[in-house]
């Protein structure tokens, strides 16, 4: 596991939010990470769901996206969002994965708020990163 944050002026690092990242390959988990460090978010990283899983259920403040390849050792993307959906509703998830089933991901919708086919140009998945974040942070609609 590693972390990767961003440098912020002093108090300003609660205002950020905390996004996991998952992949059991430690290669893409890098790739991943370097896509998403010039968001500013605070990245807490693992080749292990199950650790993700627990980081999660320990975490205070809990963060506001998962990011998690789906085929994995253990337990797949979609498991692993489903748990942590359990342990936190308000949780945002995006599966990336190169070799997902269409079908599968259609079918796991309600757990998923996005998909990136792999390969992925780094400025799609910080759009994508950048356009959940902001509908998290705007206040709900009564729909």
């Amino acid at each position: 596991m590693s972390t990767l944050s961003v440098q912020q002026p002093k108090g300003e690092a609660s205002s950020r939010p905390t996004i996991y990242v998952v992949d059991d390959e430690p290669l893409m988990l890098n790739l991943t990470e370097m896509a998403l460090a010039s968001g500013g978010w605070n990245l807490r990283s693992f080749t292990d769901p199950e650790k993700a899983l627990a980081a999660l259920a320990a975490a205070d403040p809990k963060p506001k996206l998962l990011i998690t390849d789906h085929i994995m050792t253990g337990l797949n993307g979609l498991e692993l969002a489903e748990q942590c959906r359990r342990l936190f509703p308000p949780l945002k998830v995006i599966v990336v994965s190169g070799s997902a089933d269409e079908d599968v991901i259609g079918q796991a919708s309600t757990v998923l708020d996005g998909f990136v086919p792999k390969p992925y140009r780094a400025q799609e998945l910080l759009s994508l990163v950048s356009s959940i974040l902001a509908e998290s942070d705007e206040p709900h609609s009564g729909r």
